[in-house]
């Protein structure tokens, strides 16, 4: 028997989510779960550019380019299976900006980032991971400074609200579970309830690597 509702969630610029291992995504979630979303940041993708030295314009740039690879894979697997996506496309956070739900959780969130030193060291850490990790890649040189770390992090902050009330932002009585490939150290740390904030009891983490 099937589970519900699915939303997975892509990490951009990140080359495991190549053409084959998008395509394997998908055709798990429609394996396994009656309702298969996903979630993109698009032009918010832009947080961990900045972080890693890029200008803004640029950044937004390359954001919207890496939304629209994974949308064109994404567009043709779906033509090629006849599945459709529960919302119909491909979510971004902007799409949820207007939502009164998110943006009451985003302030949250960023006042937990500001105010809570544990929570603001799990999120800089995981930042820092990302920064490095991106400029070693790209053969940049430099050390990771605190101000890189502050503007990578909004991209957490803005994410973060997917795991409280992923049902309510996506206005549907779905109990839906956030399929990422690996375990996030933010996301282990909301659900251990430390926070102001906590998901919604019917909200699940599922960890599945397709690549393996």
């Amino acid at each position: 028997m099937k589970e519900k509702h699915v939303l997975f969630g892509v990490s951009p610029f990140n080359s495991k989510f190549n053409d084959k291992y998008i395509r394997k995504m998908l055709e798990w979630g429609f394996e396994n779960y009656s309702y298969v979303d996903v979630l993109h940041p698009h032009e918010e993708a832009r947080y961990l550019l900045m972080g890693c030295g890029n200008k803004s314009n640029k950044a937004k740039k390359k954001s919207r380019a890496e939304f629209n690879r994974v949308e064109r894979i994404t567009n043709d697997y779906l033509e090629k299976s006849g599945h459709t996506l529960s919302s119909g496309k491909i979510l971004k956070f902007s799409d949820f900006y207007a939502k009164e739900l998110y943006k009451s959780y985003v302030e949250k969130i960023r006042e937990c980032y500001e105010k809570n030193e544990e929570f603001y060291e799990i999120c800089a850490k995981q930042t820092y991971k990302v920064i490095n990790k991106r400029k070693d890649s790209t053969n940049k040189d430099g050390k990771v400074t605190q101000r890189e770390i502050d503007i990578a992090s909004e991209y957490i902050i803005r994410e973060i609200p997917f795991l409280i009330a992923p049902s309510a932002l996506l206005s549907t009585d779905n109990d839906i579970h956030i399929s990422y490939y690996c375990s996030w150290p933010v996301a282990d740390y909301l659900f251990d309830e430390k926070l102001p904030v906590s998901p919604q009891s019917a909200t699940k983490i599922v960890i599945k690597d397709h690549a393996c």
